[in-house]
């Protein structure tokens, strides 16, 4: 059985909590959360899942790691994840 997740709609992203990745084609442009299609759950780890997700803007697809900075935090495994 395959389990899909949507993320909740969410009016306010908290930046420092999450990594935006960089479009080669603008490199001045920061990405963020909407500008971002969630499509299904690939994976699911100890502090996040990955995501399959889809562009926007392009209609490409990617792969996005959501990660939970409390849970890493209280798991005391900041340097873990960082390297």
């Amino acid at each position: 059985m395959i389990k899909v997740y949507y993320p909740e709609k969410k009016t306010c992203l908290d930046n420092s909590m999450t990594e935006t990745t960089k479009d080669t084609s603008s490199k001045d442009d920061k990405l963020a959360r909407p500008d971002f299609h969630f499509q299904e759950v690939i994976g699911e780890g100890g502090y996040g899942k990955v995501w399959r997700v889809e562009m926007a803007r392009n209609k490409r697809h990617y792969a996005m790691k959501e990660m939970s900075k409390a849970l890493i935090v209280m798991k005391k495994s900041v340097e873990n994840v960082l390297n």
